[in-house]
Protein backbone atom coordinates (compact mmCIF):
# COMPACT_ATOMS: atom_id res chain seq x y z
CA UNK A 1 0.00 0.00 0.00
CA UNK A 2 3.14 2.17 1.05
CA UNK A 3 4.71 1.91 -2.90
CA UNK A 4 0.80 2.35 -4.34
CA UNK A 5 0.82 5.90 -2.31
CA UNK A 6 4.55 6.54 -3.38
CA UNK A 7 3.84 5.90 -6.85
CA UNK A 8 0.37 8.08 -6.80
CA UNK A 9 2.57 11.39 -5.28
CA UNK A 10 5.22 10.82 -8.04
CA UNK A 11 2.87 10.88 -10.59
CA UNK A 12 1.16 13.89 -8.99
CA UNK A 13 4.47 15.36 -9.19
CA UNK A 14 5.25 15.16 -12.66
CA UNK A 15 1.58 16.10 -13.60
CA UNK A 16 1.98 19.10 -11.39
CA UNK A 17 5.22 19.45 -13.25
CA UNK A 18 4.16 19.62 -16.61
CA UNK A 19 1.23 22.03 -15.99
CA UNK A 20 3.86 23.97 -14.21
CA UNK A 21 5.38 24.07 -17.49
CA UNK A 22 2.78 24.45 -19.99
CA UNK A 23 1.35 27.62 -18.13
CA UNK A 24 4.99 28.91 -18.28
CA UNK A 25 4.86 28.73 -22.05
CA UNK A 26 1.68 30.05 -22.74
CA UNK A 27 2.48 32.95 -20.50
CA UNK A 28 5.52 33.75 -22.45
CA UNK A 29 3.79 33.34 -25.70
CA UNK A 30 1.20 35.45 -24.64
CA UNK A 31 4.13 38.12 -23.06
CA UNK A 32 5.76 37.89 -26.94
CA UNK A 33 2.44 38.43 -28.76
CA UNK A 34 1.65 41.51 -26.97
CA UNK A 35 5.63 42.94 -27.83
CA UNK A 36 5.01 42.26 -30.96
CA UNK A 37 4.89 45.66 -33.09
CA UNK A 38 0.87 46.68 -33.77
CA UNK A 39 0.09 48.41 -36.81
CA UNK A 40 -0.64 52.09 -36.58
CA UNK A 41 -3.15 53.48 -38.68
CA UNK A 42 -1.86 56.28 -41.35
CA UNK A 43 -2.94 59.46 -43.50
CA UNK A 44 -2.41 60.04 -46.97
CA UNK A 45 -1.29 63.75 -46.53
CA UNK A 46 -0.12 64.88 -50.16
CA UNK A 47 0.03 63.58 -53.25
CA UNK A 48 2.54 64.69 -55.58
CA UNK A 49 2.76 64.42 -59.31
CA UNK A 50 6.57 63.33 -60.19
CA UNK A 51 6.79 63.04 -64.38
CA UNK A 52 4.30 62.62 -66.31
CA UNK A 53 4.28 61.13 -70.29
CA UNK A 54 1.77 59.94 -72.76
CA UNK A 55 3.08 56.29 -71.57
CA UNK A 56 4.05 56.81 -67.63
CA UNK A 57 2.65 59.15 -64.97
CA UNK A 58 4.72 58.68 -61.43
CA UNK A 59 3.46 60.21 -58.38
CA UNK A 60 4.73 60.32 -55.02
CA UNK A 61 1.99 59.21 -51.79
CA UNK A 62 3.06 61.14 -48.84
CA UNK A 63 1.75 59.31 -45.45
CA UNK A 64 1.49 60.33 -41.91
CA UNK A 65 2.98 59.33 -39.67
CA UNK A 66 4.51 56.76 -41.80
CA UNK A 67 3.08 54.60 -45.02
CA UNK A 68 1.35 51.36 -44.03
CA UNK A 69 1.35 48.20 -46.07
CA UNK A 70 0.02 48.11 -49.40
CA UNK A 71 -0.30 46.27 -52.44
CA UNK A 72 -1.81 45.83 -56.02
CA UNK A 73 -6.16 45.85 -56.11
CA UNK A 74 -7.55 43.77 -58.88
CA UNK A 75 -8.75 45.65 -61.78
CA UNK A 76 -12.53 45.72 -62.39
CA UNK A 77 -11.28 47.69 -65.69
CA UNK A 78 -7.90 47.86 -67.44
CA UNK A 79 -8.29 51.85 -67.13
CA UNK A 80 -8.46 52.02 -63.73
CA UNK A 81 -5.16 50.29 -62.07
CA UNK A 82 -5.67 50.59 -58.44
CA UNK A 83 -3.38 50.51 -55.24
CA UNK A 84 -4.86 49.53 -51.67
CA UNK A 85 -3.25 50.72 -48.29
CA UNK A 86 -4.13 48.70 -44.94
CA UNK A 87 -5.34 50.97 -42.09
CA UNK A 88 -5.65 54.47 -44.27
CA UNK A 89 -7.21 57.42 -44.77
CA UNK A 90 -7.43 60.40 -46.90
CA UNK A 91 -6.39 63.19 -45.31
CA UNK A 92 -7.80 66.80 -46.43
CA UNK A 93 -5.03 67.56 -48.49
CA UNK A 94 -4.64 64.71 -50.26
CA UNK A 95 -6.18 65.22 -53.25
CA UNK A 96 -5.84 65.14 -57.14
CA UNK A 97 -2.56 67.04 -58.67
CA UNK A 98 -3.79 69.66 -61.30
CA UNK A 99 -3.72 69.20 -64.87
CA UNK A 100 -3.08 65.62 -65.29
CA UNK A 101 -2.11 65.28 -69.23
CA UNK A 102 -0.34 62.09 -69.23
CA UNK A 103 -1.17 58.33 -69.21
CA UNK A 104 -3.05 59.07 -65.86
CA UNK A 105 -5.90 61.78 -66.47
CA UNK A 106 -7.65 60.98 -63.05
CA UNK A 107 -7.13 60.41 -59.55
CA UNK A 108 -9.57 59.58 -56.46
CA UNK A 109 -9.59 57.79 -53.47
CA UNK A 110 -12.30 55.10 -51.50
CA UNK A 111 -12.42 54.16 -48.40
CA UNK A 112 -13.45 51.09 -47.42
CA UNK A 113 -13.06 49.55 -43.41
CA UNK A 114 -9.94 50.64 -42.77
CA UNK A 115 -8.51 49.74 -46.35
CA UNK A 116 -8.26 52.83 -48.78
CA UNK A 117 -8.51 52.67 -52.37
CA UNK A 118 -6.32 54.99 -54.50
CA UNK A 119 -7.64 54.92 -58.01
CA UNK A 120 -6.19 55.95 -61.24
CA UNK A 121 -7.76 56.71 -64.81
CA UNK A 122 -5.98 56.18 -67.53
CA UNK A 123 -6.36 56.94 -71.04
CA UNK A 124 -5.02 53.57 -72.44
CA UNK A 125 -5.08 50.19 -70.62
CA UNK A 126 -2.16 50.80 -68.08
CA UNK A 127 -0.79 48.33 -65.09
CA UNK A 128 1.10 49.97 -61.79
CA UNK A 129 3.88 49.43 -59.79
CA UNK A 130 4.84 50.98 -56.59
CA UNK A 131 7.88 50.91 -54.29
CA UNK A 132 8.14 52.40 -50.88
CA UNK A 133 10.86 55.37 -51.31
CA UNK A 134 11.13 56.50 -47.60
CA UNK A 135 9.69 55.78 -44.05
CA UNK A 136 6.55 57.93 -45.03
CA UNK A 137 6.80 57.88 -49.01
CA UNK A 138 5.27 55.80 -51.83
CA UNK A 139 6.46 56.25 -55.82
CA UNK A 140 4.04 55.24 -57.98
CA UNK A 141 4.33 54.28 -61.22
Amino acid sequence: MKSLVSAARGWVGLACSLLLLMGMSSAATAATAQLRAQPVPAVLTDVTLISESADESRFELRFDPAATTYAPMAQQQPTQPSLGFALTTRGPRAGQPSNLKGLVCAFRCETIDTLLIVRFATNRPASLSAVKSGDRTVEVT
